[in-house]
């Protein structure tokens, strides 16, 4: 029998699957919904201490789709805002979510001075929150947007309510926007921190061309999306690699198997915002559906089975065999004879034979990247050994 249970910050939580903080858990009809679909846990919206924080512009939502014909991108971008009530509003929301809400409840909090981050989260855990989750690093949070150094706003919120509290974990949520979060995640650990976020949402910038001006609200916003998924492998593997922290995967997340990559990366679980907003909570279904899937085929009962599966399967630049060892050739009934691959190859190996009429590969030439294949529109490029061709 497949079991998904696994853990955030200590927390056993039936599923991998964590909504994180955002307007989908500004409500309890809305973590309800994800309780029903089988969510594990929910980061309820972030509380801020800076009162105007917590109202909002409209509209504050875009989906900025970039590219064509076949290459398509599009990145979530938005300027939503904080929980709009002070901390006892908040603590009280916590304690009406405990009071409905069978799956962990975890608070979520922004402040700037060393009196609200102490008062904020006492009262936090007085309420009954499973657990705090430091938001220092939201894309257009004060800290952020004032140009604070967040490797010591990190430390110093995570001091001040580690010193407050005593029976709720902490978890300090990571900006993307590190020459180096290795180093950041070491230097949290050295200090006590036990728990991660990778990570929040980058700063960024969209701008009307037509009006001259930015999009939206007029100002920076945080903007993230499935191309994301890449670099929060990167880090998620490496931190796992080499340290102990305990790490919650966020960002590029759509479908079942960005879930399973991030598990064999070494994440604990995953957390999911901008997929929902677009799909709506039944996709937290189709997430897991498609993960069971995948653990049914390869025999997985759990997820510990395959959690850092892959970590001593990647090398370092040393260890990487540099010769050319495949070469690509055109399956000429499935060329359309488009003539895309003569187009991009920059080796000239990808050539029209007027005679035959057929556009053809010479293998003497090509170096084996493999970017026509790629971009095959009729996927008429195969690849072959280079012993073949030998």
């Amino acid at each position: 029998m497949i079991n998904i249970s696994t853990n955030y910050a200590g927390i056993k939580i039936n599923s991998p699957i964590v909504v994180a903080a955002s307007g989908l858990t500004s409500s309890i009809k809305n973590i309800q919904t994800a309780q029903n679909y089988n969510a594990g846990a929910v980061i309820i919206k972030s509380y801020f201490e800076k009162e105007n924080y917590r109202t909002g512009p409209t509209p504050n939502f875009k989906i900025l789709k970039y590219g064509g014909k076949g290459l398509v991108s599009s990145s979530f971008y938005s300027f939503e805002q904080a929980y709009n009530g002070d901390i006892y509003d908040y603590c009280k929301f916590i304690e009406n979510c405990k009071k409905k809400i069978k799956i962990p409840v975890i608070a979520s909090i922004n402040c700037f001075s060393d009196e609200a981050w102490i008062r904020s989260s006492q009262l936090i855990e007085e309420a009954g929150a499973d657990g705090i989750e430091l938001n220092v690093s939201c894309p257009h949070g004060v800290h952020s947007m004032n140009g604070r150094n967040l490797s010591n706003e990190y430390l110093n919120s995570f001091n001040l309510v580690k010193n407050s509290i005593n029976r709720i974990p902490i978890i300090v949520k990571i900006s993307p926007q590190s020459n180096n979060p290795m180093r950041e995640c070491l230097h949290l650990q050295k200090n006590g921190v036990k728990n991660v976020v990778l990570f929040n949402r980058f700063t960024g910038l969209e701008i009307d061309i037509n009006n001259e001006e930015p999009i939206l609200h007029g100002g920076y916003a945080g903007y993230g999306g499935f191309w994301m998924i890449n670099y929060v492998l990167r880090w998620v593997s490496e931190i796992s690699k080499n340290l102990e922290i305990n790490i919650s995967a966020s960002g590029g997340v759509y479908s079942g198997k960005d879930i399973v990559k991030l598990i064999l990366a070494g994440a604990s679980n995953v957390q999911i915002c901008s997929v929902i907003y677009q799909f709506g909570f039944e996709i937290i279904y189709k997430i897991i559906k498609d993960l069971k899937k995948f653990m049914t085929e390869k025999r997985y009962s759990k997820i510990s089975d395959y959690r850092g599966k892959i970590l001593k399967k990647i090398k370092n630049n040393d260890e990487i065999s540099r010769g050319q060892s495949v070469y690509y050739s055109i399956n000429k009934e499935l060329c359309s004879k488009c003539g895309k691959c003569k187009k991009i190859c920059i080796y000239q190996a990808a050539d029209y034979n007027q005679g035959k009429k057929i556009f053809y590969i010479d293998k003497d030439k090509c170096k084996g990247c493999g970017i026509c294949q790629n971009l095959c529109p009729k996927n008429a490029i195969f690849e072959d050994s280079l012993a073949k061709k030998i």
